[in-house]
């Protein structure tokens, strides 16, 4: 026998959001539950005209007590929730079908059964969205209820529990939000987010959801220093990592402290971390982008490989089932693990193994422009200069790739030390992207390499560095540099003293140039050519 199942919505002021939400939609459900929280346009209309049943509820800065509200007035078997800017593309109001259609009949087995859909939210940054697992469906019992003013998830009533792994049914459903879309609504979301946060907060200080939700809401307006203290005791107050939100927490934490000039604790929180949350995809890709960063490139391998061994398939084969438990966002799959990876042997002296893993990355992304970049330098390391050429040619030909084919060109003219040619590449590089270390880094290596312009080497270094603090090999090579300007001065002064009390011409023979390798100018994440 086919379930009944009842939507509810909780909104105020769509009119024009709830018959996109509801196209194709309406008629899955058996009920159709909309709580009103103070309309002043024509929604309480467009919502009878589909077939609603319309409650008034006076809002209270409570998002739970609204949807608890909804929840009592629902007649089905089954609730399904539903926010007024969200919609269903085609295939996913196929699946949404089909999974209703088989709901289960209330037995011993499926008695706790709680369906989980991935919620994918557009920025208002073009191509960049982000996925979040949210319990949608569940049987309609007088033991589940919502909690949190905002940010609310389901619980046990009576014991304020959160759900067991083994009550969640992870499912392909994938939900399109439309709410962040928007610049200045997102910013107003975030303010209003911040005051319910902060009220809640008063009242459930060791909360782990809620702190974690405050902390996100600083890290989202770049207040790091604010957001720090909240992560930080989200992590600490779920030490048997029951909350979905803790290894997201942790990620969000590391980016934080890097952001802060925090680097040591970012360090010891991938540290501590990583172990902890080792099947989580976007935690372990912070942990090793931070190893990178801290020069232990080594751990940084590990990590991209664990990262592999959990993806082994193709990105596009992925369910969004398997991204909600895998902790994937949108974007973060075999590509970016391959790319950590490709960077660790860079930084390891492995190019031609680096080469390789990016020669595998561009099959699945052919115009993915950071790596061709990386494949040709990897290349004209290992002397592959077919390899190089082809990897300067592809990058050539794709668009928005004008910073990083003047990065390679300048490579490429160094090596054949022509460094007039050279340097025109990386001045072209840096007026395109001067915000980048990279071009900068090319420039002062181009330099160092003519043996000409030490002081325009030491400039080109210094740029780098005020950019970016913590590129140790671009350092390095600066106390290089700095350190024969200092002795050359010292030697061309003794060599006038000498000849002036000798009564001859001084000395004009220039000491030797600086001896060591120049700077990696993919040191990366924060340093590299993207």
């Amino acid at each position: 026998m086919r379930q009944r199942v009842s939507l509810c919505m909780i909104v105020r002021n769509e009119e024009h959001n709830l018959p996109r939400s509801l196209a194709g939609l309406a008629q899955l459900f058996d009920d159709i539950v909309i709580v009103d929280t103070g309309s002043t346009d024509g929604t309480r209309a467009v919502a009878e005209a589909i077939g609603a049943r319309v409650y008034d509820f006076t809002w209270c800065d409570d998002f739970s007590a609204a949807r608890n509200f909804g929840r009592r007035q629902a007649t089905g078997d089954w609730i399904f929730w539903l926010d007024a800017d969200d919609r269903f593309d085609a295939e996913n109001l196929t699946r949404l079908r089909r999974l209703l259609e088989q709901l289960p009949v209330a037995d011993e087995l499926s008695h706790d059964l709680i369906y989980v859909m991935s919620c994918r939210s557009a920025t208002c940054n073009p191509g960049v969205s982000f996925d979040i697992a949210h319990t949608r469906l569940f049987r309609n019992r007088s033991d589940i209820a919502w909690r949190g003013r905002i940010h609310e998830r389901l619980v046990h009533g009576g014991s304020g529990a959160g759900l067991a792994d083994n009550e969640l049914v992870y499912t392909d459903v994938v939900i399109h939000h439309e709410g962040y879309r928007d610049a200045e609504q997102w910013a107003a979301k975030q303010l209003r987010d911040q005051r319910v946060l902060e009220r809640e907060y008063l009242v459930h200080p060791d909360d782990p959801m809620t702190a974690f939700y405050l902390g996100r809401v600083f890290a989202a307006q770049r207040l790091a220093d604010k957001a720090i203290p909240f992560l930080r005791r989200s992590i600490q107050n779920d030490p048997q990592s029951l909350y979905s939100s803790t290894p997201k927490a942790a990620s969000i934490l590391i980016k934080c402290l890097i952001e802060s000039s925090r680097f040591d604790e970012a360090v010891a929180a991938a540290d501590s971390m990583c172990q902890r949350f080792a099947h989580n995809f976007e935690l372990l890709y912070e942990c090793g982008a931070v190893y990178l960063l801290a020069g232990r490139a080594v751990d940084a391998e590990n990590c991209a490989r664990a990262l592999l061994a959990q993806s082994p398939s193709e990105p596009t084969s992925r369910s969004s089932a398997d991204q909600c438990r895998a902790g994937l966002a949108v974007g973060m799959d075999t590509r970016a693990a391959r790319m950590l990876l490709a960077e660790a042997l860079c930084a390891q002296g492995r190019p031609r193994e680096a080469a390789g893993q990016l020669r595998t990355l561009l099959v699945q992304d052919p115009s993915n422009v950071v790596a061709w970049a990386m494949r040709g330098e990897a290349s004209l390391c290992c002397n592959d200069l077919h390899d190089a050429e082809l990897s300067l040619k592809s990058l050539s030909a794709l668009p928005n790739a004008t910073f990083q084919t003047a990065i390679l060109r300048a490579l490429f003219c160094s090596r054949s030390r022509q460094f007039t040619e050279a340097l025109r590449w990386a001045r072209k590089a840096i007026a395109a992207r001067p915000e980048v270390p990279s071009g900068w880094i090319t420039l002062g290596n181009a330099l160092y390499d003519e043996g000409v312009d030490w002081r325009g080497c030491a400039a080109a270094l210094e740029q780098a560095l005020r950019l970016n603090p913590r590129l140790s090999q671009v350092r390095q090579q600066l106390q290089r540099v700095q350190a024969y300007i200092t002795t050359s001065a010292q030697h061309q002064t003794a060599s006038q003293r000498t000849s002036t009390a000798a009564g001859h011409d001084a000395d004009t023979t220039p000491l030797a140039a600086p001896s060591g390798p120049h700077a990696d100018h993919t040191e990366r994440p924060w340093g590299g050519l993207a």
